[in-house]
């Protein structure tokens, strides 16, 4: 938590291209997403029971969780970054690790997220950053690479639990807006990068969507 608070302060403060260019080249944003995957894998297995809930090690990672968010955020701003995150298929990681947070805002399953907001904190920086990449014009001879990132999105079933979640803010009305609630700015930025989704999305041709959508999994490790 500490070194990426320090790191984020760095990073801040980066404005050539030949920084960002070293920071990729020391796989500093594959590790920083690996962390998002160790964090969602973390709290997912926390042993939630009422009482004994270890609330320590859920702030633990929810401090770690947000750290990561907040540097992938600052690093995403170049376009060098974003390209490298895209190519190299580590954006399909951390649509898993949105989806993975969605089933777990839907199952309840985590009794003090009431308390600190639960996976719900993470969710509208994840969906800000995939969207940054969705908006990314991707170089020559890049458009397979990214139509194939879109239809992990929707084989991971990211869409499909948006969908939910703004069929059960119907369900729940106006009491999303009271007190201070994060569920708006979900709600908000989950509509942004289905916008973004639904414009960059072309729908391949016939016998090309599997061999696409096998070797972007191949390439983020995910199978």
């Amino acid at each position: 938590e500490a070194v990426l608070s320090e790191f984020c302060k760095v990073l801040s403060q980066v404005q050539r291209e030949a920084d960002v260019a070293l920071i990729l080249k020391l796989k500093c944003a594959r590790m920083v997403v690996d962390i998002c995957c160790y964090v969602k894998d973390s709290i997912a297995n926390l042993d939630m029971s009422g009482d004994k809930a270890p609330l320590v090690a859920w702030k633990q990672n929810c401090n770690v969780m947000l750290g990561a968010l907040k540097w992938l955020g600052l690093l995403c701003k170049s376009r060098m970054a974003r390209l490298v995150l895209l190519l190299t298929g580590r954006v399909v990681l951390l649509a898993d690790v949105a989806t993975a947070y969605l089933e777990m805002h839907f199952a309840d399953a985590l009794k003090p997220q009431e308390l600190e907001g639960g996976p719900v904190l993470f969710l509208p920086q994840l969906l800000h950053v995939l969207a940054l990449h969705m908006k990314q014009v991707p170089p020559d001879g890049a458009y397979r690479e990214v139509q194939g990132t879109l239809s992990s999105y929707l084989l991971l079933g990211l869409a499909e639990k948006l969908r939910e979640l703004f069929g059960r803010a119907e369900i729940r009305g106006l009491k999303f807006f009271e007190g201070t609630s994060p569920l708006p700015l979900l709600l908000l930025r989950a509509m942004c990068f289905l916008g973004t989704v639904v414009c960059a999305y072309r729908a391949p041709k016939a016998g090309d969507t599997h061999q696409e959508v096998l070797e972007m999994f191949h390439d983020t490790e995910l199978f």
